[in-house]
């Protein structure tokens, strides 16, 4: 029972950070999560979890979500 419960916490705070996440979608469909770090409106810097800091071009970028404060990007 108290495995089960852990189990259950697990996923929800797994869910509850991607959802809190930075969302970047790639012109070829890829989209890549984590935390927006940096921005020159030439590249984008996204510090993600599972690989470090991405850095991509705007000219690659289709669509930025961001569900912290504003920022200029």
């Amino acid at each position: 029972m108290e495995n089960r419960i852990l189990l259950v916490l697990s996923v929800l705070l797994a869910i509850i950070g991607s959802a809190l996440a930075d969302q970047v979608t790639l012109k070829n469909g890829d989209r890549l999560s984590g935390t927006i770090a940096k921005s020159d409106g030439k590249t984008l810097v996204l510090k993600t979890d599972y690989a470090g800091d991405v850095t991509g071009q705007f000219d690659a970028i289709q669509g930025i979500t961001s569900t912290g404060e504003r920022r200029s990007v």
